[in-house]
């Protein structure tokens, strides 16, 4: 079991971490392997609904996210999350099927975390989900370190 402390930037109290998500069961899979370690989670089936859980609610410290939805998708919802300058500093960790280098840019300039590759598998998921909870306030960008040179 890996143990979810948080620390550095998180907020004392509560910590929620939004999924968003439009494929049933991805939602529910990736709902009950954060909840079966002590997270609490809320939920959002598209980007616009994930807007309206975050000016609602002030507890939300990661924003895990597919990109492909409806209304508005993962790469709209990217890009909201940085014009809000309350909201730009919560890390986003991408969930798709898609891993094309130029998804992976794409989403690491509109200030994505980390990303991981569907089917979402627990050993895959909470090492980044961990890392993210523990990392310090304005430390560099996991991904964007990476791509550098794409």
């Amino acid at each position: 079991m890996v143990e979810m402390v948080p620390s550095g930037p998180w907020k004392e109290g509560p910590m929620s971490i939004l999924i968003v998500e439009d494929n049933p069961t991805s939602l529910r899979t990736v709902e009950m392997i954060l909840q079966s370690h002590g997270l609490e989670t809320i939920t959002a089936k598209s980007g616009k609904l994930a807007l309206e859980k975050l000016q609602n609610r002030d507890d939300i410290q990661l924003v895990l996210s597919d990109l492909m939805m409806p209304d508005m998708d993962g790469y709209q919802l990217l890009e909201e999350l940085g014009r809000n300058e309350a909201w730009k500093t919560i890390p986003v960790i991408v969930m798709t099927s898609l891993s094309d280098a130029d998804t992976v840019k794409r989403v690491v300039q509109l200030g994505c975390r980390n990303y991981v590759v569907k089917p979402i598998r627990e050993e895959t998921l909470l090492p980044k989900v961990k890392q993210l909870m523990l990392e310090p306030a304005g430390s560099e960008n996991p991904l964007k370190a990476k791509f550098k040179v794409l």
